[in-house]
């Protein structure tokens, strides 16, 4: 696998310094060139859930992908390029305010100054990395923050037109991509 040709993939270059504005960076042009695609989960095509055949759907095929393809894949390439980077679970929520299965959600935490959320897989998004620190962060798709909920929980909130809305609770623990083959079949 290549990290220059996934690069490519979505427009990027290599960094120079591993910054937030780079990171942030990386991620926008990942969420606009690399779309979340569910087209395999519709048509009940396996999705196998190892590096190697990610990267060469995502980067030789020219497709996208659901959470676990985008956020693993991107998540390699993090580490590959020199960000402290790490893969957790998340569990979302659904419309009608309960949360769906536990952990089924594949998200990236990026240790900077501070730790920072990042997710390339969840659709209609983020496109910058979000601080667990409380803060606000506005960009296109909404204003977001992230709360402690209780002891070592975390929310991220998206707020539209004055109305904030948990999307999903997560915490910090490192999760490897194959810890999501249940969660892969469950979706």
């Amino acid at each position: 696998m290549d990290p220059i040709k996934y690069l490519k993939r979505f427009n990027a270059h290599p960094v120079e310094e591993n910054y937030l504005q780079d990171l942030a960076r990386l991620q926008s042009l990942h969420m606009q060139h690399i779309p979340f695609e569910n087209l395999d989960v519709i048509r009940k095509v396996p999705i196998y859930l190892n590096l190697e055949s990610i990267y060469d759907k995502v980067v030789n095929q020219n497709r996208g992908g659901y959470c676990y393809e985008l956020n693993g894949l991107f998540c390699w390439l993090l580490q590959q390029i020199g960000f402290d980077a790490k893969m957790i679970s998340a569990t979302v929520v659904k419309p009608d305010g309960s949360y769906a299965k536990a952990d089924t959600h594949a998200a990236i935490i990026v240790e900077l100054d501070a730790p920072y959320l990042v997710d390339a897989g969840f659709g209609d998004s983020t496109i910058s990395p979000i601080p667990l620190e409380g803060e606000r962060h506005t960009d296109n798709s909404g204003t977001y923050r992230i709360e402690e909920a209780e002891s070592g929980v975390y929310e991220l909130s998206r707020e539209n037109d004055g109305n904030e809305k948990v999307l999903y609770r997560f915490t910090l623990d490192e999760k490897k991509l194959e810890d999501f083959h249940e969660g892969c079949i469950f979706n």
